[in-house]
Parts: structure tokens; sequence; C-alpha cells
């Protein structure tokens, strides 16, 4: 007799339990937290170059950089809780399991993301294509030589060197290469003159 009792109580503690974490979670509150959404390209900034030269010619392209952007989202959410009910389920019948996975159901069905605002972040991301840097002043430099001069890249981002340079050069020519108003932007070539 006192076996019978305690399956029939130790089986109503089970359905008692049964379901505990799942109604905690969906009567607990809605947590909330701000986050970042995902970046994009906001207004243009400038542009950056980059370059390759070939056989004494050099390539200069240019791409459109543009200010990322990034939208502030609250992100409401209920949390899991019960969490050691469900264990103490799990033994009885499986119910646990069960609960375990209503009680993240209510939890993926509660989010909600409410977009506040757009701000800049500050930095600069690529926003178009890369194409040649077309009419952009280079100035090319030797002051051991002296060399000052500058030319301007065609329509397809290109400028010979030995177009630009004195025809009275020989051998090897150190020569140091920046963008006229943007000297940071510098690199250095060997030209060789016969």
């Amino acid at each position: 007799m006192k076996t019978h009792f305690a399956m029939l109580c130790m089986m109503l503690v089970a359905f008692a339990c049964s379901g505990c974490a799942s109604v905690l979670t969906a009567r607990g509150p809605l947590k909330s937290e701000l986050v970042d959404g995902e970046a994009s390209a906001g207004d243009f900034s400038h542009y950056e170059y980059s370059y390759h030269i070939l056989r004494d010619t050099i390539y200069l392209e240019e791409v459109p950089m543009c200010m990322e952007e990034r939208e502030k989202i609250r992100v409401m959410q209920k949390k899991p809780r019960g969490f050691y009910l469900m264990i103490l389920e799990m033994p009885l019948f499986g119910l646990g399991l069960v609960d375990m996975i209503y009680t993240n159901t209510i939890v993926e069905k509660s989010r909600r993301e409410i977009p506040l605002t757009t701000y800049e972040t500050g930095n600069a991301i690529e926003c178009g294509e890369i194409g040649p840097a077309e009419n952009i002043t280079l100035v090319v430099l030797n002051y051991r030589e002296g060399i000052e001069k500058s030319a301007k890249t065609d329509k397809n981002g290109k400028v010979e060197l030995q177009a630009v340079l004195p025809d009275d050069l020989s051998g090897y020519i150190f020569l140091r290469i920046h963008l006229d108003k943007k000297p940071a932007l510098s690199f250095y070539h060997t030209y060789y003159a016969e």
C-alpha cells in the first residue's frame, strides 16, 4: 500500500512539475538590450588610391569610400527560466525534454527588434566600383638628378614615365612618386634610362 502511495505521489509531482519552466518563461518579463545592427554605406567621403607599375608605366586606380553607418536596435526577448526544474523533470518520463523544447520556442517567439537610430561610426568603407583614376596629378621627384616633374593620368589612369622624364638621363634612377595634393600616398620606383 505504501509503494502504491509513493508511486502515486511521484506521478503527481511529475505532472505538477511538467511545464513549469515553460510557464515561468512565458510569464516572465521581456529583457531589453541595445545592440548594433548591420553596417551600411552612408554618404560619399573621399577616394583612396592604389597603383601598380608595369614596364615603367604607372596605373592609378581610385576606390570610392563612404562613411560607415550602423543602426542601433533595441532587442527585447524573454529569458529562459526554470532550468533546474527541467533537469528534475528529465528522469520522470522525459517530460523535461518537451518542456525544454517548448521553453526555447517561447523565447524565440518573444523576440522583438525595434530600430532606434542610425549613426555614423567614423570609419570609411568601400562603396563603389574601383576604376581608373582619371586626370589626377602625380609628382615625380629625384633631387639628386634635379627632377621634379608633374604628370596627369589619362582616362585609363595611366602615366608613362618615359614621356615625363628628361631624355638626357642614363642608368638607374631612383624616383619618389606621390599625389600632388596628397603626399601621404607615395611610392618609389627604380627607372632604367638607356
